[in-house]
């Protein structure tokens, strides 16, 4: 078979979410055809989504940054998986290393302010996401986690700032709701925060940390 053709298949089937599938087009690449980092990206991507190979797809990311160690998008998959693996002091570092060569990437700042809210680096976390929302203003998510950097510093005027501008947004962002209502509750603003950890908890049923919070502020 063309390689180049499982490679097609194989990001079809990627797209369309069959992951096992792709992932066993993709092991047919033929052993007399060395593999491009194209190939071990979307073969990390692929095997990211099977918990069972997620050793291997590390392994995958690595071989394609030895390839072709100036590709950004190798450094940002790679540093999403640590961070999904709790490996947060090896997530930040792939994830600078991509900032390195991609530096207007907003998502790669908005994923490194959340891996320094994990380490409790909250000044470093909101100096990331502040440059993440001036390249993307228009993401609540990250106005969300830029609140929550302000709220780890304590200052919760801010922080409830940052909530707000986050739902102003988008309406039914939950967790901005919760969060509001944790920054009021910090303000001593019980009957306001109430209000919004309700909404929170409205729009996030299944969260047992928005039922938690709201049953704090009661």
């Amino acid at each position: 078979c063309d390689p180049l053709w499982l490679m097609v298949a194989g990001l079809i089937l990627w797209r369309l979410d069959r992951f096992e599938e792709a992932a066993r087009t993709l092991q047919r690449w033929p052993q007399s055809e060395p593999p491009s980092s194209d190939l071990l990206v979307l073969k990390g991507m692929v095997m990211r989504r099977l918990p069972d190979l997620l050793p291997d797809a590390i392994q995958a990311f690595r071989a394609a940054i030895r390839i072709e160690p100036e590709r950004a998008d190798t450094y940002y998959n790679l540093a999403n998986l640590l961070a999904d693996q709790d490996r947060q002091l090896e997530a930040e570092r792939s994830f600078q290393l991509s900032l390195s060569l991609n530096p207007k990437a907003s998502l790669a700042w908005h994923n490194l302010g959340i891996c320094f809210n994990n380490q409790q680096q909250f000044g470093k976390a909101r100096d990331a996401l502040q440059r993440s929302v001036e390249l993307d203003p228009n993401s609540a998510d990250a106005w969300c986690n830029l609140g929550l950097a302000y709220f780890g510093l304590e200052e919760f005027p801010e922080a409830q700032a940052q909530f707000a501008h986050a739902i102003s947004l988008d309406q039914k962002h939950g967790a901005s709701h919760v969060n509001m209502g944790n920054a009021l509750i910090n303000t001593l603003q019980p009957d306001d925060a109430l209000r919004y950890l309700e909404r929170g908890v409205d729009l996030e049923r299944s969260s047992a940390n928005s039922l938690w919070n709201l049953s704090l502020a009661y």
